[in-house]
């Protein structure tokens, strides 16, 4: 018997706060009363109630003690989404890495068509292994190139590697 293992990667996570706020209201707890109990500051109890604080292992025993919610399952929690977090962010800075860097070549490449018609596809390529700083040098090559040829020949190096 073959056994699919599926997994779960949600769009969105709340932090163990979220939940921890929802066992407060079921027990008609206030955060004053549960940060007295555990001995915590209120201030740190709301930290963690938004999810600016993390439940740490000292922390989990504390509640596990205090609301019958074993410790693994707070600990669990805050790494999911610690790693959700993680995700996140490096996906916003691939995205955002990659939206910039097309974004610079697409005002190079439109520069390139006005001014000598088409565009060989090598001189794209080359253009698309270059960062952002060197595609905003080459605004100027553009300009002062006669042809699209000297322009070509004028590319950083690491551009034509594969002529």
């Amino acid at each position: 018997m073959n056994c699919t293992v599926v997994q779960y990667h949600p769009d969105f996570m709340y932090p163990p706060g979220e939940t921890l706020k929802e066992k407060l209201e079921e027990l008609g707890l206030s955060p004053h009363d549960l940060a007295v109990r555990l001995g915590w500051t209120l201030k740190h109890l709301r930290a963690v109630l938004r999810g600016a604080a993390e439940i740490t292992p000292t922390m989990a025993g504390q509640l596990e003690t205090e609301l019958a919610i074993p410790a693994h399952f707070w600990l669990a929690y805050q790494k999911h989404y610690n790693n959700y977090l993680a995700a996140k962010a490096l996906a916003e800075t691939t995205w955002s890495h990659l939206v910039l860097e097309q974004g610079a070549r697409r005002p190079l490449l439109r520069l390139l068509q006005r001014r000598f018609g088409s565009v060989p596809i090598t001189v794209r390529d080359d253009l698309s292994a270059l960062d952002v700083d060197q595609i905003e040098n080459l605004v100027d090559v553009a300009l002062a190139a006669p042809t699209i040829e000297e322009f070509a020949r004028r590319l950083p190096a690491q551009a034509q590697v594969g002529r």
